[in-house]
């Protein structure tokens, strides 16, 4: 099975845009753009292998790190997409999820998670703020 990451953002200033890493995956993935564009990996997985998934993202005009997690069966990628300074959104894309399958999403830095179908959650700080839905 394809699992497939996808940074993009439109953004022009350097200095707006933010850094992505994911963790988790037979290998990582990190996003550090200069400008404008979209950045992508492919990483080969086994048909419903569960995965817990790291994203980190880096606010450079804030100098701030927001951490999120994920947990999930049967997913198929990310989408990542930065729509301003201060905002990014990651989509966890799934084939099917499994009946009474659910995914869980974290931030660690308030202890608050969600479990389900169809779930999100925002982690972020003043300057800063990540939203992940799965």
């Amino acid at each position: 099975m394809r699992f497939s990451l996808r940074f993009e953002t439109n953004l022009q200033s350097a200095n707006d845009l933010v850094e992505v890493s994911v963790y988790g995956l037979p290998g990582s993935f990190e996003a550090k753009p200069g400008g404008p564009g979209v950045h992508s990996a492919e990483f080969e997985l086994h048909d419903d292998q569960p995965l817990d998934l790291s994203l980190e993202v880096y606010f450079r005009s804030a100098g701030e790190r927001v951490a999120l997690s994920a947990s999930m069966v049967n997913a198929r990628g990310v989408d990542i997409h930065q729509s301003s300074k201060d905002f990014v959104l990651a989509n966890v894309r799934h084939a099917v999820i499994p009946l009474g399958g659910q995914c869980t999403v974290r931030c660690p830095a308030t202890n608050e998670s969600r479990s389900g179908q169809n779930v999100c959650i925002e982690c972020g700080t003043r300057r800063g703020t990540v939203k992940i839905c799965c």
